[in-house]
């Protein structure tokens, strides 16, 4: 576990040390975070909310196919699941 360091403050332009310090250049951009995801898994479940399992619905479809189409141009509530497309038959 991580253990926190007692009398540490952040401070926004401090003095630069030759000891341990984070630079943090905002104007140097690596990469763009298109959002993010996660996962509810049953342990998750479990934790959080006391409950023994969480269900999928089986037959649940994607509205919006059209791969990069991210201002969702392409975005469809009223298509129809044809029965020969669906993964799972019960």
């Amino acid at each position: 576990m991580v253990e926190p360091i007692k009398g540490l403050k952040w401070k926004y332009g401090g003095e630069k040390t030759t000891d341990s310090f984070i630079a943090i250049d905002v104007d140097t951009k690596y990469q763009e975070i298109m959002g993010f995801g996660g996962g509810f898994t049953e342990a998750a479940a479990l934790q959080v909310v006391r409950t023994t399992s969480v269900g999928v619905p089986m037959g649940s479809y994607n509205f919006a196919e059209t791969e990069n189409d991210m201002e969702l141009k392409d975005f469809d509530v009223d298509v129809e699941l044809r029965r020969d497309e669906r993964l799972c038959t019960m």
